[in-house]
């Protein structure tokens, strides 16, 4: 969230649910904010255009930030490892918070897009594998076949910090227009 603003310019918004680094967070970009001048002094005085940002502190599962988030045009969730599947939730009949970001992403509008480190079973089963069970079946392919599209795209080795040497994909979901929107 914080990276995005200050090296693409554009807007972001961020929900975190552990106290201590919503807090480091906020102080983060105070002191970004700060240094602003003396960063575009050492690029020779080119200010870099900061978008707006916005933290906050809280649940993906709390109804508060679901239009928060389903504003965006994207969406990054740092779902690896599985952390917000089974144990994240799923106990006591409550949904994992992969199934309310699942939910989120369907209130995208669309073309807006969510990328995900761990893929978001809930969703169901894409266009292009809606489409490729309607040919196995002999029925016609339809545009409104599903709300989404899927790409999996390799981050390479040691993209991230806890890769430990392994690969990085994400998942790159699209919400698609359908005739009845």
């Amino acid at each position: 969230c914080l990276q995005a603003a200050f090296t693409i310019g554009c807007e972001s918004r961020g929900i975190e649910v552990v106290p201590q680094r919503c807090m480091v967070a906020k102080l983060f970009t105070e002191v970004l904010m700060e240094r602003l001048d003396e960063v575009a002094h050492a690029e020779r005085d080119r200010r870099r255009k900061i978008g707006t940002l916005e933290l906050r502190e809280g649940s993906l599962a709390d109804p508060l930030h679901r239009d928060f988030m389903a504003e965006a045009d994207v969406v990054l969730v740092n779902n690896s490892h599985d952390i917000y599947g089974v144990r994240s939730g799923d106990v006591e009949g409550r949904p994992t918070l992969d199934a309310y970001v699942a939910g989120i992403f369907a209130q995208l509008k669309p073309g807006a897009r969510m990328v995900s480190f761990y893929p978001l079973l809930a969703l169901g089963r894409s266009l292009s594998e809606e489409n490729e069970r309607k040919r196995k079946n002999g029925m016609k392919e339809s545009l409104d076949a599903s709300f989404f599209t899927v790409e999996i795209r390799s981050l390479g080795r040691d993209a991230v910090s806890w890769s430990y040497g392994k690969e990085i994909n994400v998942y790159l979901y699209t919400r698609v227009k359908q005739s009845s929107s």
